[in-house]
């Protein structure tokens, strides 16, 4: 079952929203990770606090997912491994919800 409506904040929609495409629960993923990393780093990944950015501006870099890594030595390869899989901009390749969940059962301490 795909949807094609846009609602949504943008800094959090997937690029298949942006696009056009039809999506399915792979862009809650999507925005899981925007989230996810937005808690470490206190900023969304897409968001260039350098600049003013133009709608337009976010979506390319949305869409290409161009994001600043997180940092190795602050927080564990485990976690930096499950944000960047949230965050592929290929639905089919990205990470369901359910690999999210048991990825992180397996990985609690």
């Amino acid at each position: 079952m795909e949807a094609f409506s846009r609602v949504g904040t943008p800094l959090y929609m997937s690029p298949e929203v942006l696009q056009g495409s039809g999506y399915d629960f792979k862009c809650d993923v999507w925005s899981l990770g925007c989230i996810s990393y937005e808690l470490c780093a206190l900023i969304s990944p897409f968001k260039d606090e350098t600049k003013k950015m133009s709608l337009y501006d976010l979506f390319t870099k949305i869409i290409s997912a161009n994001y600043k890594p997180l940092s190795s030595t602050r927080y564990s390869a485990e976690l930096l491994y499950i944000i960047d899989q949230m965050l592929i901009v290929n639905p089919e390749e990205r990470v369901s919800i359910n690999d999210v969940v048991e990825y992180c059962e397996k990985h609690v301490e």
